[in-house]
């Protein structure tokens, strides 16, 4: 029912019924570097309700991997509840 919200979504995570999560990823760094890892698993790089601190985020991370961009905090991504027949919006 919502293929075509989840296909078009930037900066967007859905969660299914059946308990995984789906980003759809845009950017063109990000997509390159996800392309040749195939797949990849990630956690927040801070506490929830927290702004971003990279010393938290180095501390607490098994690998770090940072592009010419660098590390930055941005507004958090949306978050879509999807049911087989309604989609909830958490964030």
């Amino acid at each position: 029912n919502f293929k075509n919200r989840v296909r078009k979504a930037k900066k967007t995570t859905f969660l299914y019924p059946n308990g995984e999560a789906v980003r759809i990823v845009q950017d063109p760094h990000h997509k390159a570097f996800l392309d040749k890892l195939g797949w990849a698993y990630s956690t927040s790089a801070n506490p929830t309700q927290k702004a971003f601190d990279l010393g938290y985020a180095k501390q607490n991370a098994d690998e770090v991997i940072e592009d010419e961009r660098g590390f930055f905090e941005a507004k958090a991504s949306a978050l879509w509840k999807l049911g087989l027949k309604h989609a909830r919006r958490i964030r």
